[in-house]
């Protein structure tokens, strides 16, 4: 259990440091930061509490109307977000694994049949070839959950 202690301990540093680079400086985009650093500052944002999330999905949200983050990133953001509150979302990015079966599913999405115009409008893969990671075979029907 030493290790999990460690872990938190690294991952509060992390949301440290990157919330006062993003408070200090605004979200940095590649040419500032360089491909990884921007990685850094969505992958922290993206696996922090709920309440961080919301915090700074706005910011995120300019960054990519200039240019600065990318949108993909933002899509997977505001789905966690959504999911994370119970509402539908977006995209589709979100994935869930039941504990017993250990199969996974995929929470509501906004308008399924819509879904892969909009992933395809940011440039983000079909629904149907992303989710064959995961073992779901999607076949853009009403069922799960899935309206």
């Amino acid at each position: 259990m030493k290790i999990y202690a460690q872990i938190a301990s690294q991952v509060s540093i992390n949301l440290f440091k990157i919330t006062s680079i993003i408070d200090n400086k605004s979200w940095l985009g590649i040419e500032e930061a360089s491909y990884l650093g921007n990685q850094t500052l969505f992958l922290v944002i993206q696996h922090a509490e709920l309440q961080t999330q919301q915090q700074y999905l706005p910011m995120m949200r300019k960054a990519v109307s200039k240019g600065k983050a990318s949108a993909v990133d933002l899509a997977y953001l505001e789905d966690r977000i959504a999911v994370a509150k119970g509402e539908k979302q977006i995209y589709g990015n979100q994935v869930q694994q039941d504990l017993e079966t250990g199969n996974y599913n995929v929470p509501t999405i906004l308008g399924p049949e819509q879904d892969n115009t909009r992933r395809k409008s940011i440039g983000l893969r079909s629904l149907e070839s992303y989710l064959k990671r995961w073992r779901i075979e999607w076949k853009n029907e009403v069922k799960n959950g899935i309206d």
